[in-house]
């Protein structure tokens, strides 16, 4: 809804985040800044914008310095546009279910309504709370511990694929990447293969005797202490 943050919102968000959890939300579809909408706009979360299948900005999402990264939500008309005839490929596709408490498949009531096309960022933003749950389950299995909020959001920013149409408005660097974020998500963290023709020194120790001719350059490195 429009306004800011709430008081309420922003403490649920903290306490979620304490515990671990990563809060991804919809940015809105009032094709207007998210600073004014919240819990888009509350610290702490990440706050998905909508992009079509041209990679534009859909027209309708919501926009600003505060989305953090894009996903698929559909773009309704052709080529992404404003107006127009509506598209099959402008909209996520998805098996329906109408009930609020337990799977109803709309098969049973009405065959022909069973899969359907919604577009919003609330379509956006399940591709993203999804990628997470593939990448905590990737870490999961190959052992590691579970990524922070911050590490979470790093990571997606890090692997997102650029926009193939610059946005009209900022809508984060890029499209959600599962594949890039679930493969970087179990990378080794950079230890010593990091910069093999290095000559490792120590804290505190001073180097002696160095030298060089013009334009020769040396590679050292160092494990910083916290």
């Amino acid at each position: 809804g429009s306004g800011p943050c709430s008081a309420t919102e922003a403490e649920a968000i903290a306490q979620a985040n304490a515990l671990g959890a990563v809060v991804v939300v919809a940015a809105g579809n009032q094709n207007a800044n998210t600073s004014g909408y919240s819990p888009g706009n509350c610290p702490g979360v990440i706050t998905v914008a909508s992009n079509g299948v041209t990679s534009r900005r859909a027209y309708y999402s919501n926009y600003g310095e505060g989305i953090e990264i894009a996903a698929p939500g559909g773009g309704v008309y052709a080529n992404d546009g404003t107006g127009g005839t509506q598209i099959y490929d402008g909209f996520v596709w998805q098996a329906r279910n109408p009930s609020t408490t337990t799977p109803t498949p709309l098969a049973s009531i009405n065959p022909e309504t069973a899969y359907g096309g919604s577009a919003g960022t609330s379509q956006a933003a399940p591709h993203v709370a999804g990628v997470v749950a593939l990448m905590q389950g990737a870490r999961l299995d190959a052992g590691l511990p579970l990524l922070t909020p911050d590490e979470v959001l790093d990571v997606l920013q890090d692997t997102v694929t650029p926009f193939a149409v610059a946005p009209s408005q900022p809508i984060g660097p890029g499209i959600v990447n599962a594949a890039a974020a679930v493969a970087k998500a179990i990378e080794p963290p950079c230890e010593v293969d990091c910069a093999p023709d290095a000559t490792p020194i120590a804290n505190g120790v001073a180097l002696t005797g160095l030298s060089g001719t013009a334009g020769s350059e040396t590679l050292y490195s160092i494990e910083l202490p916290a």
